[in-house]
């Protein structure tokens, strides 16, 4: 239609209303278009954002597993953590002991890793 009106030689100034309001109407269009294409590309990025911080928390996970000399069998794992669960809802003082002994455990493996590194020639 806005082909058609464009086309017309010499147009009515009621056809020329009408061209005016379909290019109006069409700059709306590409405007709202473009809105919705920066909307989808910007959650998108946010779902990307949340799948990568998941995907780098569950290897930092795995890495605890691994460093900690853990069985990597999957129903010992589960048993164990399950097993842990337990213990902190009967006592409420094994979350802090836990939370503890981690801790110094990863400050330990930090301070020999960094001994090691500087031990190591440039």
């Amino acid at each position: 239609m806005l082909l058609e009106l464009a086309t017309i030689e010499q147009p009515t100034k009621q056809e020329i209303k009408q061209l005016d309001a379909l290019v109006r109407l069409e700059k709306v269009n590409q405007k709202a278009e473009e809105a919705k294409a920066e909307v989808a590309r910007m959650m998108a990025e946010r779902r990307d954002q949340v799948r990568k911080a998941r995907t780098r928390e569950l290897i930092e996970l795995g890495g605890i597993v691994s460093m900690a000399n853990f069985p990597v069998d999957r129903g010992v794992l589960t048993g164990a953590l399950l097993w842990v669960l337990d213990e902190m809802k009967s006592d409420a003082s094994v979350e802090a002991q836990l939370k503890k002994r981690g801790d110094t455990f990863i400050a330990q493996r930090e301070k020999e890793r960094q001994l090691a590194t500087a031990g190591e020639p440039a």
